[in-house]
């Protein structure tokens, strides 16, 4: 007798301890990340890190973790590839800068061939918009819609910039980790033990 076993495979798209965490490199290029900048640009170094050696931070020279008040678009991006069948999307960063008033991050997943351009917004809704005034990173989640499963998106990471004046900090992220989950089902023998993959009929993924 067969019994239909649910499991669960899950899949590291992006890794926050290498390409994640900029840990592969002193460069966007080297974590596989291309990088599009305006006045205040982003910068892969140690100037404002949670973790490892390295994090992402804006800077207007390089150098320093901070900002002119000037207004500007610049962006980071990649393309994933969502296997199919993907029940459940989480992308997870750590992350500070900005205000509640006009400068912040918009995260966003848009189609492969939207190129995004310096000092220009993105177009459509963002997954989320974030500010937070302490120069403390913190973690933040978002869960991507499962109808990403399947296809290839640019996930793109953007500093706007408003030129008003204001006490913001400047933006800083680090651990940006991305991982699918899947069901897949193994057929187990009736009288074996379903948490002994032993005894389980099927391949264990």
């Amino acid at each position: 007798v067969l019994c239909a076993v649910p499991l669960f495979a899950q899949t590291v798209l992006i890794n926050p301890n290498a390409e994640g965490g900029f840990e592969n490199g002193p460069s966007f290029a080297d974590n596989g990340w291309t990088v599009v900048n305006d006045l205040n640009s982003w910068y892969v170094g140690t100037a404002a890190v949670y973790d490892g050696l390295r994090g992402a931070y804006i800077s207007r020279n390089e150098g320093y973790w901070q900002i002119s008040f000037t207004d500007g678009r610049s962006h980071f991006y990649r393309d994933v590839d969502f296997p199919a069948g993907q029940l459940m999307i989480v992308l997870r960063f750590s992350f500070t800068g900005g205000d509640p008033y006009s400068n912040g991050l918009r995260v966003s997943l848009v189609p492969a061939e939207t190129t995004p351009v310096a000092g220009q917004s993105l177009s459509g809704d963002p997954l989320g918009f974030y500010t937070s005034e302490s120069r403390e990173l913190r973690a933040y989640t978002i869960v991507i819609p499962s109808s990403a499963a399947g296809t290839t998106k640019r996930l793109v990471f953007s500093w706007y910039n408003s030129g008003v004046f204001t006490f913001s900090s400047p933006a800083a992220i680090d651990n940006i980790s991305l991982v699918s989950e899947g069901s897949v089902t193994s057929n187990g023998t009736g009288g074996g033990n379903a948490s002994s993959a032993a005894t389980w009929a099927g391949a264990v993924p």
